[in-house]
């Protein structure tokens, strides 16, 4: 009985966790199309050779071309495995899980934008995919999702990189062990390294894949912890001073960790907050005299 009334509570948030997969298969299938349309136009152009790159003249040629893959479905399947048992209850997984689902599948949105507004010659040995009609436009860009084949010009930006800095970012905010997270970001770094050797993707493309995912993850839980303190604007926030409220808070937003922090302080420094807020003085509004 207490399992079902536990489902029934649930089922609000799985059905959002079942949308949110829905979008992102939808994407990844639009992403794979806009790929080939990428290569289409990369091959009907003149440009052929790569583009001078500072990663490949300073990281040695890997030619073993599977590393990158491997370091990246290495790092998603322990980082989601590990936080769905960290999870303190079945609401906790399901959150988790949805915003990595909804965050990686906005990505993924962005990533097919750029994909085809810019289309950067290959930077590697590839021969694309000869398509003649639109259903096999079609039929290809669905075997691309169980990885059948692969495209040549989907550069901007990586999205090997985005998944491996999605899954730092995460254990950043749900990881209980330094080590842990340290252990995370080594691993996510050498798959970068990884990514630059086998001459995957200019570096260009990897440092536009670590500053949109970062980017995005600090706007949406900046956002998760804004709404929260509009909803329930009796618990602090997560930068707030601690107490009874802080975990009550914690319990709202689902995060371990604060994100930014040391950026906060640097924000903070710069715009002289901690000057015009100072918590020992009164705070003093010039008065317009319009």
């Amino acid at each position: 009985m207490e399992c079902k009334k536990t489902l029934s509570s649930l089922r609000p948030d799985i059905l959002r966790l079942a949308l949110s997969i829905l979008f992102i298969i939808f994407i990844v299938y639009h992403m794979f199309l806009v790929q080939l349309l990428s290569d289409q136009r990369w091959t009907a152009s003149r440009i052929q050779e790569p583009l001078s790159d500072l990663g490949f003249s300073t990281v040695p040629t890997l030619t073993r071309e599977w590393v990158p893959d491997f370091f990246v479905l290495s790092l998603l399947t322990v980082t989601l495995s590990s936080l769905m048992y960290l999870a303190r209850t079945w609401l906790e997984a399901i959150v988790i899980l949805r915003r990595f689902v909804w965050l990686t599948g906005t990505l993924y949105l962005l990533r097919s934008v750029t994909i085809i507004v810019t289309t950067l010659p290959c930077p590697r040995d590839c021969q694309p995919v000869q398509i003649e009609t639109f259903r096999e436009f079609l039929w290809v860009g669905l075997t691309m999702m169980v990885g059948l084949y692969k495209t040549c010009s989907d550069n901007i930006f990586s999205g090997h990189t985005m998944i491996i800095v999605s899954c730092m970012t995460m254990w950043s905010i749900y990881g209980r062990k330094k080590w842990a997270i340290a252990c995370a970001y080594a691993h996510g770094i050498i798959g970068i390294l990884t990514i630059i050797a086998t001459r995957m993707h200019y570096t260009i493309d990897i440092f536009l894949a670590v500053l949109l995912t970062y980017g995005l993850y600090s706007f949406y839980f900046s956002c998760v912890n804004e709404a929260s303190q509009r909803m329930a604007p009796t618990l602090i926030s997560l930068d707030g001073t601690k107490g009874s409220n802080e975990a009550s808070h914690k319990s709202l937003v689902m995060m371990e960790n604060k994100l930014n922090s040391i950026l906060l302080d640097i924000v903070v420094w710069v715009d002289g907050l901690d000057l015009r807020l100072n918590a020992n003085s009164s705070v003093y509004l010039p008065v317009s005299n319009c």
